[in-house]
């Protein structure tokens, strides 16, 4: 958090490719507060709606690579937690499993 620069409130907007601090806390105004959120959007042509208003020096074309990324990274930041639930869970039944055997 301290070497981001990021407010805890936006370290999990941060983690994504192409999410610095400023495009997290301009995302985080207009209600994208995770990558869930991101993800939500449908699509990275909806992410560069939003993301159109942030004033920036950044060409249409730029932007819209740059909605790619962050919609890509977003759907592999989601599915990455879902691995991890599915891991703990299954090493929960695992555990479960060999203390009924004893």
């Amino acid at each position: 958090r301290v070497l981001s620069g990021s407010r805890e409130s936006t370290l999990e907007l941060t983690r994504l490719r192409q999410v610095g601090v400023n495009r997290a806390r301009f995302l985080y105004r207009n209600g994208i507060k995770t990558p869930a959120d991101v993800v939500a959007l449908g699509s990275a042509d909806a992410l560069f709606a939003v993301l159109k208003k942030l004033p920036s020096n950044v060409t249409d074309a730029l932007l819209a690579k740059t909605c790619i990324d962050v919609f890509d990274s977003a759907k592999k930041h989601l599915v990455e937690k879902i691995e991890d639930v599915q891991d703990i869970i299954s090493s929960s039944q695992k555990k479960r499993k060999s203390i009924e055997m004893i």
